[in-house]
């Protein structure tokens, strides 16, 4: 596990451990989620990842070396060739396609039998020392039939190998992005750019000024984007959470004091926020409300609903999910 994979799973440990996060209380009332036991699952190891086809089909990558997998019943771990590190990030295209990013530059795909784990090499970080390889970690991957993107170090796998993501058009890192296809993907750490295929551009949300920053936090359509806006020059200017419907951003209010954490949309009418002190909200394509789970001790760091599926929240600790009733 690299240094900041044990940062995140001790920092975590310790709020955990505290029980209500300074002085926050998590909405009261029944709960909308119940806890369901990974078998195999290490509490300690934080869940990260996860991703699906169908709701009997559903992937979880946990920082320590494990992959989960549920068929509709039951959660099984899944074997897989050793490696050093652990888990990042999951993304399932298809029943046989599934690929997972990972530390120290670990990248493994799943064809429907078996995974196979390789160090990419675009990961290399600088030479070897003693004879010894280092890479970088990669925090995530995105997928389509017949394609696969790593972001970080913006490389892309196609049919006919490996190559450069176009990079014209962008200056900023491809932060968490977004697509449809390979042909219209989304991202935004400080600004919000679209890739049409063959290069990026910027796109500006409704009321846009200097100094503002557009980070894209989720999104299940090209019509259905949700953006956190803030400003760096301007902190009077208040942060916002837009919906990007295809045609224009609409602000939209969440229930005062809430701490932006992880999010996931399954459609325009069905989203889901952690809020950073362990609560969850819900979208119901009016507004966002608070989403009681009867448990005071959760970190999230990942968030999913599959296809007509109910959504999984997952993080710390890692032997567990809480799913939607």
């Amino acid at each position: 596990m690299s240094f900041a994979g044990w940062a995140v799973v001790a920092f975590a440990a310790v709020l955990v451990a505290c029980g209500p996060r300074f002085g926050f209380s998590p909405p009261q009332g029944e709960p909308e989620w119940v806890e369901e036991l990974i078998p195999g699952a290490d509490p300690k190891h934080a869940i990260l990842g996860v991703s699906g086809t169908a709701v009997d089909d559903i992937w979880a990558v946990a920082e320590g070396r494990k992959i989960f997998h549920y068929d509709g019943r039951s959660w099984s771990e899944q074997s897989f060739p050793e490696m050093r590190s652990g888990w990042r990030s999951i993304h399932a295209v298809a029943r046989d396609d599934v690929w997972a990013s990972g530390n120290t530059g670990y990248l493994a795909h799943f064809d429907g039998v078996r995974w196979t784990v390789q160090n990419l090499d675009a990961a290399k970080n600088g030479t070897p020392i003693n004879g010894i390889q280092s890479y970088f970690d990669i925090p995530y991957v995105i997928a389509w039939p017949g394609e696969v993107w790593v972001p970080s170090e913006r490389v892309r796998k196609t049919a006919s190998g490996w190559s450069a993501i176009p990079s014209q058009g962008v200056t900023v890192a491809l932060t968490s992005p977004w697509g449809a296809s390979p042909r219209s993907v989304w991202s935004g750490s400080t600004q919000l750019v679209h890739f049409d295929g063959e290069k990026w551009s910027e796109v500006r949300p409704d009321g846009w000024k200097e100094g503002d920053m557009s980070t894209l936090e989720c999104a299940s359509a090209d019509n259905d984007l949700w953006i956190y806006r803030s400003s760096e020059k301007d902190p009077s200017r208040s942060k916002t959470m837009l919906h990007f419907d295809g045609v224009r951003f609409v602000e939209t209010a969440l229930p005062p004091g809430v701490k932006l954490g992880r999010m996931f949309a399954q459609s325009p009418s069905a989203a889901w926020m952690s809020d950073s002190r362990g609560a969850l909200l819900k979208w119901d394509g009016k507004q966002w409300r608070w989403s009681p789970h009867g448990s005071k001790r959760w970190d999230f760091f990942t968030l999913y609903a599959p296809p007509g599926g109910k959504a999984i929240a997952a993080g710390f600790p890692g032997d567990r999910i809480l799913r939607e009733k």
